[in-house]
C-alpha cells in the first residue's frame, strides 16, 4: 500500500508540470527543404523541394525564414506566375527592423491540397 501511495503522490506532484512542456510545430519530413538562390529576386528564388502540398510548402518557407532571418516576422505574401512557374513573394520584417522581400519557387506544391505527411 505504501508503494501505491508513493506512486500516487509522485504523479500528483508532477502532473502540473505536464502543461509546462513547450509546444513545437511538427517537423517537416526530412525530404522537404529548399535549394536554389538567396530569394533576392524570382530569378534567384529559393526553391521549395519535396513539399507534396501547399501547407508543406508554406511550412518550408517559414522554416527558411526562421533559419535565414532569426527573429524576423513574415508579412504580406503575393503569389506570382512567371514563365510557367509559381512563386510566393514574401515580405519579412527583420529583427533589425528592415523589410526584405524573398521570392520562393513553389511550383512543386502549388495548388496541391491534402493532409500533410
Amino acid at each position: 500500500m505504501t508503494r501505491i501511495r508513493t506512486c500516487v503522490l509522485l504523479l500528483a506532484a508532477f502532473a502540473p508540470l505536464a502543461g509546462c512542456i513547450p509546444h513545437h510545430e511538427p517537423a517537416l519530413p526530412p525530404a522537404i527543404g529548399s535549394a536554389g538562390g538567396d530569394g533576392s529576386s524570382c530569378a534567384q528564388a529559393v526553391i521549395i523541394v519535396g513539399a507534396a502540398t501547399e501547407a508543406e510548402g508554406v511550412q518550408a518557407e517559414i522554416d527558411w525564414i526562421r533559419t535565414h532571418y532569426p527573429g524576423g516576422r513574415r508579412g504580406a505574401q503575393t503569389p506570382r506566375t512567371l514563365n510557367g512557374r509559381n512563386y510566393d513573394s514574401v515580405e519579412i520584417l527583420t529583427a533589425e527592423g528592415r523589410v526584405v522581400e524573398i521570392c520562393f519557387d513553389v511550383t512543386g506544391s502549388y495548388g496541391k491540397h491534402g493532409p500533410a505527411r
